[in-house]
């Protein structure tokens, strides 16, 4: 009864369900919840609170998939918010997921992570998807790299393709190969900011800051438009924006670049030091010794949890 009365209820009971192992009840009140949220949804088409609920319930098996794809390209068409996106975006990378646990193919698997970029650039989840496909591989680097280059060949690479090659090339330690798949990618998806970050810094090697700067301004453009300059990764473009920015002399834009690096992530404490030292160069002391008692203050802390640490194992 309660659960009719407060149908949110049904989660709960239906997590309870699960954890006692009573699969029937938990079946129940899944349906029960998804009947409640389809009943929202069909009254306001603009919900999207009803519309990410549905897709979190379905999205199961491969019929769950199909359906939560669906749901969210309605919702996006109707309105395209970065939420939807997001959650569309999700869909697709947990059913590479899905995919790849089913097979060891995973450059045949690949068209759903592409999917995935392609539907919000700035998903951080998919860059970290793409980063533990080379660290994690089960299989050797170089027969990953050999299938891939074939998908080159092929003339059927995507950016999930590119994005893992370039991935493999850094790991390799071979820049000017990575810098060729990141331009592919910064092309088609200049807001994933890992990517993005990635390219800047093979650019400030070759001692091309001007290339950096250019490719920093329009990823960083677009995220500001999207409101995202908090996003995951950002900190880090914004950090080497302001790296190339010193290595330009426009020691204001550096100290707005770092800033911004900051306001993403209060934390970085490299990003306080070069900071700190672009103060000093601008003539802002006061400025610079805020940062530069911060970083001192941080230090100290960490010293004391060190030796409490220390202490405590002796």
């Amino acid at each position: 009864m309660a659960c009719k009365t407060y149908p949110d209820l049904y989660v709960n009971v239906a997590k309870l369900a699960d954890e006692s192992k009573n699969p029937q009840l938990a079946a129940l009140a899944r349906q029960q919840e998804i009947t409640r949220w389809s009943e929202l949804l069909a009254a306001n088409p603009m919900n999207q609170v009803a519309r990410i609920h549905l897709v979190q319930l379905l999205q199961t098996d491969a019929e769950g998939f199909k359906e939560s794809e669906q749901l969210l390209k309605e919702g996006i068409n109707l309105r395209p918010t970065p939420l939807l996106k997001r959650a569309l975006s999700d869909v697709y990378r947990r059913q590479f997921v899905r995919d790849l646990a089913g097979s060891e193919d995973t450059v045949g698997n690949l068209v759903m992570l592409n999917k995935a970029i392609q539907v919000d650039p700035t998903n951080p989840l998919v860059a970290l998807q793409i980063s533990d496909l080379v660290k994690k591989s089960v299989r050797p680097i170089e027969d990953l790299s050999s299938d891939l280059h074939k998908v080159l060949a092929s003339g059927a690479a995507n950016v999930a393709v590119h994005a893992l090659l370039a991935e493999i090339e850094l790991t390799r330690n071979n820049p000017n190969a990575a810098k060729m798949h990141l331009k592919q990618v910064f092309h088609a998806a200049p807001t994933a900011a890992k990517y993005a970050d990635q390219l800047m810094q093979l650019y400030l090697a070759d001692g091309k800051f001007n290339e950096a700067i250019q490719a920093g301004q329009r990823a960083l453009s677009q995220l500001r438009q999207d409101k995202l300059l908090k996003a995951r990764f950002v900190d880090g473009l914004q950090h080497t924006m302001g790296l190339a920015y010193l290595r330009a002399e426009r020691h204001a834009e550096a100290v707005t670049a770092f800033e911004g690096a900051l306001a993403a992530n209060p934390n970085r404490l490299d990003t306080r030091q070069v900071l700190a030292e672009s103060f000093r160069r601008v003539g802002n002391d006061t400025e610079a010794a805020k940062h530069e008692q911060f970083i001192e203050a941080h230090a100290t802390s960490e010293s004391r949890i060190s030796d409490s640490a220390d202490a405590s194992d002796q």
